[in-house]
């Protein structure tokens, strides 16, 4: 009895290090700001930046959509750019950001392989009140 309560201590243990991890890594691989010199003299603000790669069928996804809504975009291909896939730790793409264009600070990020609605509702939305604001 007390070796099984033991075992099953350990067990719990290691699922909340582990979760904790996840979390502490998830967040750790946010982008919080993107150089101003990557943005390239932009003048929306905000702007939908897109992180992409060669043969990223999700990428194209994303650039459709957006550019279906009349979204201001501006891609930056990681092929093309490595050293900006090392400056902001992408590891896989697409990788969308709502960027404030004169400071770069990101207000929301998303990496879903595929565009989903209710993301391209809340980018729009998010432009909006930018405009405004």
């Amino acid at each position: 009895m007390d070796r099984t309560l033991t075992l099953a201590g350990l067990a719990l243990f290691v699922v909340a290090i582990s979760l904790a991890f996840r979390i502490v890594s998830k967040r750790r691989h946010a982008i919080a700001r993107i150089s101003v010199a990557d943005l390239a003299d932009l003048s929306a603000d905000p702007l939908v930046v897109v992180f992409t790669s060669p043969y990223c069928h999700g990428c194209r996804q994303w650039l459709d959509e957006l550019a279906n809504r009349e979204v201001p975009t501006h891609a930056i291909d990681l092929a093309e750019h490595p050293e900006a896939a090392a400056r902001y730790r992408i590891n896989h793409t697409p990788r969308v950001a709502v960027v404030r264009s004169a400071t770069g600070i990101v207000i929301k990020e998303f990496d879903h392989y595929s565009p989903r609605r209710h993301d391209l509702d809340s980018i729009v939305k998010l432009l909006n009140l930018g405009s405004k604001g």
